[in-house]
């Protein structure tokens, strides 16, 4: 009986495999993890924007500057955005809204919302906000001066521009 038990669990579990290509995976409610040392990025771990681009890489994206709708918080304001419809040449499948940022200090983008611009630089990524039990700790010893944030610590991206020429 054992035999017949066993040969039936491996028959099944080779039936799922074929039929799927891989081992059935477990689901999980949250996802695990991955766990990197911070000197790893950007030698053994390259991190890809919302561009699909690896941050850092000089790029082409050519999209329409907006204002952010709906502030969400101080970044926001005063902030401009590209709608990026493509990059380096290569529609993207839905546009991709990003903060645009200055490349250097002096530098003043002269860009106009609604305006189409082919922007040549590249995606930064960067955590912003404050981690939840850093911002408990100075409530807590800072009495009658809280600060509260609706944002959570959330890594963030923004398109850094070189160029930008209206087309």
């Amino acid at each position: 009986m054992r035999t017949i038990v066993a040969v039936t669990l491996v028959m099944v579990l080779a039936l799922a495999i074929a039929t799927s290509g891989e081992p059935p995976q477990v689901k999980s409610e949250k996802p695990t993890p991955i766990v990197v040392a911070s000197d790893a990025i950007g030698k053994r771990v390259i991190i890809h924007g919302k561009l699909n681009r690896p941050l850092g890489s000089l790029l082409k994206a050519v999209g329409i500057c907006a204002e952010e709708s709906e502030p969400k918080s101080m970044r926001y304001a005063d902030s401009l955005f590209l709608v990026v419809e493509s990059v380096d040449g290569v529609k993207l499948d839905e546009a991709v809204k990003l903060e645009v940022r200055e490349f250097g200090p002096g530098q003043h983008l002269e860009m106009k919302v609604g305006k189409r611009y082919e922007i040549r630089g590249y995606e930064h990524g960067f955590f912003f906000s404050l981690p939840q039990p850093a911002l408990d700790l100075y409530n807590k010893t800072h009495k009658g001066r809280n600060f509260a944030t609706d944002s959570g610590y959330i890594f963030v991206t923004s398109l850094v521009v070189v160029t930008a020429k209206e087309l």
